[in-house]
């Protein structure tokens, strides 16, 4: 029983875990490398660091935001057309191109542009949820702005929807995907740098070059997108890893024991043997028989498994606002993985048994 729920836990695991690393289809990070402004003299030099980057052939965009964008938590207050109480939003300052870096997906309206004169002040970008969320059937046109309520200093100004974006989990899957809205800004704390398929060394040394040219010194940090979202989902990873020891251990120990009871079952039945094979009885028949009588012992085991594990996963999904679900292949998946074990362990002991000449069998105690 307890193998049995360990392998479709596994499964179910992995399974998630694959869901949850598996590249967003709305969203491009597989040539992504992230680059933290640690500091204001960055950020001051930023626009100088991307004109110098860009000018290299293995480098496709360089683009600039304040959080990462699948990993944004930072929430503002907007006031939107037809709502007369504040909406909280999940808020993202972003350079003009952000949205051809990480080639998100524009399903109204167009993209930020510096050839528009006011991009960079009146122009924002939310998400589809967003659009739900405020009832706007065609948003592109509806006003909308961040709110200067508490501000000492009226900063935003009334602007409007010039386009909406494929919903994209700009957050853990956890919490799943909720209303976001992206404004241009220079108050960016991340550079994202999109290198040309199978360049990533060449990027990295551009990007260290460039770096101590344009600001004088060799601190620059940076990492794959991907190593961002593996951290962000390591305690799914850690214990995919947990889970998969636990279940080779678990599996090791159950064919041992598998092992030692044929054995000694075939010790207290090798009279039963010898007479059977006197009788015409072939290995594979024997093996037949026995095999039969360990399988209806796994079916039960296993049956008796499903409820606890569904308990079990169901509570675990539950945990997630997006799940790859409880599928019936982590369940066939561990039957057939039990099957063969009983299998190898049950007719390798049969047909050692069956292979002693009847005499020695019959004059076994």
């Amino acid at each position: 029983v307890l193998v049995s729920a360990l392998l479709a836990g596994t499964f179910m695991v992995h399974r998630q875990f694959s869901y949850l690393m598996q590249d967003e289809e709305n969203m491009n990070i597989k040539n992504a490398i992230i680059i933290p402004l640690k500091d204001h003299s960055s950020v001051q030099g930023y626009e100088a660091y991307k004109t110098a980057l860009a000018a290299f052939p293995e480098i496709k965009t360089v683009s600039g935001s304040s959080s990462i964008p699948f990993d944004a938590r930072e929430k503002t207050n907007t006031i939107c057309q037809g709502h007369d109480d504040e909406v909280r939003m999940t808020s993202l300052n972003v350079d003009f191109n952000l949205i051809e870096a990480y080639e998100l997906q524009l399903v109204e309206g167009r993209s930020f542009n510096s050839e528009y004169g006011k991009d960079d002040q009146t122009s924002y970008i939310v998400n589809e949820t967003a659009a739900r969320l405020l009832g706007w059937e065609k948003a592109v046109g509806k006003s909308i702005q961040f709110s200067n309520k508490g501000l000492r200093i009226k900063e935003f100004q009334k602007g409007q929807v010039i386009g909406v974006v494929k919903d994209f989990f700009h957050a853990s899957k956890h919490s799943g995907i909720e209303p976001l809205i992206m404004k241009v800004d220079h108050r960016l704390n991340y550079i994202t740098v999109c290198h040309a398929e199978g360049k990533y060394k060449e990027a990295i040394q551009r990007i260290s070059e460039q770096w101590e040219l344009i600001y004088g010194r060799s601190d620059i940090s940076c990492f794959k997108a991907s190593s961002k979202m593996m951290e962000i989902y390591k305690d799914e990873k850690r214990m995919d890893k947990v889970i998969r020891s636990s279940t080779i251990l678990a599996v090791i120990i159950a064919m041992v024991s598998i092992l030692s009871m044929a054995k000694l079952d075939m010790k207290k039945r090798y009279k039963e043997i010898g007479i059977r094979k006197l009788f015409g009885a072939e290995k594979h028949g024997l093996s037949f028989y026995f095999l039969k009588q360990y399988m209806l012992i796994v079916i039960f085991a296993y049956l008796m498994s499903i409820p606890f594990t569904l308990t079990l996963m169901c509570e675990w999904l539950s945990g997630f606002r997006y799940s790859a679900g409880i599928s019936p292949k982590c369940f066939i998946l561990s039957f057939f993985t039990i099957t063969l074990v009983i299998f190898i362990t049950v007719v390798g002991e049969v047909w050692r048994a069956s292979g002693m000449k009847v005499i020695n069998v019959l004059k076994h105690e």
